[in-house]
């Protein structure tokens, strides 16, 4: 893992937002410094398991990365990262680095949504690779202005200046603010009925 590690750069859950036109959750990735972004759309249940974690929510039974997470604990498993590690055909490609009671290192391919959710309760830290930061800034910029001259995608156009934007100008459209985003997917989480929040095929991750 040390030898890869500077093909990696850390990044941390910057917030959760929703497309603007599809409604789709879209969870943030940033770096440290504020100077680099990664949004990757999810599901709303993948979503609402990363919210109720981020606002210190317990459901009164676990949910299932709460489970992932216990049953590890129990087996003696600690997580050691998790890695953003391919972008193909428009798909986000995951691993939980996970390590053994006996000290065996092992690699599990995931989803980004079920790895960064993991990530959030283990307190493991949550590395992309450089690659996958280089191909997603192009692809936003391939899909920011349609062949035909009509309007463009408002979720290719933000994701595109999340990756371009200041600092400050990140910070105001894509922090966690969306107070009724996270109460309806906690409410979801819980199991009460939420508002409508798009129907949603599986997260591309």
């Amino acid at each position: 893992m040390a030898a890869r590690r500077e093909d990696f750069i850390l990044m941390i859950v910057g917030g959760l937002t929703l497309d603007p036109t599809t409604k789709m959750p879209i969870v943030v990735l940033k770096d440290p410094d504020n100077k680099l972004n990664l949004p990757i759309w999810i599901g709303p249940l993948e979503a609402a398991s990363m919210a109720t974690e981020l606002e210190g929510i317990r459901p009164q039974r676990p949910m299932t990365h709460d489970l992932l997470r216990n049953v590890l604990g129990d087996l003696g498993a600690t997580v050691e990262a998790v890695e953003v590690t391919e972008l193909r055909e428009n798909t986000y490609f995951a691993r939980i680095l996970v390590r053994t009671r006996e000290g065996r290192d092992m690699e599990v391919d995931s989803r980004p949504s079920d790895a960064i959710a993991i990530a959030l309760r283990t307190k493991s830290p949550i590395y992309v690779a450089k690659k996958v930061l280089e191909m997603s800034s192009e692809l936003h910029e391939q899909t920011a202005e349609p062949p035909n001259g009509g309007d463009q995608n408002l979720a290719s156009v933000l994701a595109r200046q999340m990756v371009r934007n200041s600092r400050a100008d990140v910070a105001r459209r894509f922090q966690v603010q969306n107070v009724t985003l996270l109460l309806r997917l906690s409410r979801a989480a819980a199991g009460a009925p939420a508002d409508s929040i798009g129907d949603s095929p599986q997260d591309k991750p």
